[in-house]
């Protein structure tokens, strides 16, 4: 212990009994003693005596309070902090009373966002798991879980203190999106197409969808396709049509899918959803007939789909509710 003494001495360091060093300066000559094994049991002890604490952004060691020097961010409880006290009223008020569970503050340079607590004011992370938490309830309430969260918390911007609420459509009646049509023209058959399409009965051999094959919904498909080819179905020359064979073992199907062929939308498709098919009742009946069977009940399924875009969108009004 003298040699110690005497050395620090010796390199100018006077300590005597009525020199005050801080804790901070000891964490500092103990860091610059410190090997890298041995540094991550320094931090865990700085951090347990209160003296240094982990970036929230990127883990870096920082001071109490203190701006990180690795990236920058600031301490968030002196951000959150001031926020609170700058809202209107006491900063104790309960933020239930406001209609919110939470209330999320981000700090003044936008660098971070905080949850408080509703019951103790308790500063905490807003976490993936508190999000889940909200989506969870809004799921089990039958809401709109994404609006749910939004109606739980409120955001304020430590820039522009006041509060700013999270638009909320109704959850349970306003559509996240709406399509708009254009008076399409419905899917019909030529008469004379059908009747030129079939006149050839020996190149028909397997070409009709058949309850005993293996995927009657494929053959379907292929079937209207051939079909939008003669011009035998028919309809708004803007509209792609498409028919999904969707079969099963139990029983045979088929999907309709209506496209734009032009435009920004190509890629959304509408469709009719799932439709069992259906089979001529007499397996007797004749080509044409069976053909046009067919060919008419993809085209009823196909405007069914049109007839639901006839239905007026939501107003633009109800969607900031």
């Amino acid at each position: 212990m003298g040699d110690t003494a005497n050395a620090v001495r010796a390199e100018g360091d006077d300590i005597g009994t009525s020199q005050t060093i801080t804790p901070d300066e000891v964490l500092q000559r103990l860091y610059a003693a410190a090997d890298g094994r041995h540094l991550p049991w320094l931090d865990e002890l700085a951090i347990a005596a209160g003296l240094r604490d982990r970036c929230w952004k990127c883990g870096a060691m920082v001071g109490i309070d203190e701006r990180c020097d690795q990236c920058g961010a600031v301490a968030k409880e002196p951000a959150v902090a001031a926020v609170l006290a700058s809202l209107p009223g006491p900063a104790a008020t309960r933020l239930a009373d406001q209609g919110y569970r939470y209330l999320i503050a981000r700090t003044a340079d936008g660098a971070g966002i905080y949850l408080i607590r509703d019951d103790n004011g308790e500063i905490a992370d807003f976490t993936a798991a508190i999000h889940e938490e909200c989506v969870q309830e809004g799921t089990a309430a039958g809401l709109n879980p994404v609006y749910h969260v939004h109606a739980c918390c409120n955001l304020v911007s430590a820039e522009e203190v006041h509060w700013h609420p999270v638009p909320l459509p109704p959850a349970h009646t306003s559509p996240a999106f709406v399509v708009a049509q254009d008076d399409p023209i419905p899917f019909a058959v030529d008469e004379a197409a059908l009747t030129q399409w079939v006149s050839r009965p020996e190149d028909w051999e397997g070409r009709l969808p058949d309850r005993a094959a293996e995927a009657p919904g494929d053959d379907l498909s292929v079937l209207v396709c051939d079909a939008l080819a003669q011009h035998v179905l028919t309809g708004d020359p803007r509209i792609d049509l498409q028919v999904i064979g969707d079969d099963d073992s139990d029983s045979a199907g088929y999907r309709v899918v209506l496209h734009n062929k032009h435009g920004d939308q190509r890629l959304v498709g509408i469709t009719s959803g799932w439709s069992e098919l259906d089979f001529p009742a007499d397996e007797n009946t004749a080509l044409a007939e069976a053909a046009r069977f067919h060919v008419d009940q993809v085209c009823t399924a196909a405007n069914s789909v049109l007839a639901e875009l006839e239905t007026s969108p939501a107003p633009a009004d109800s969607l900031q509710h």
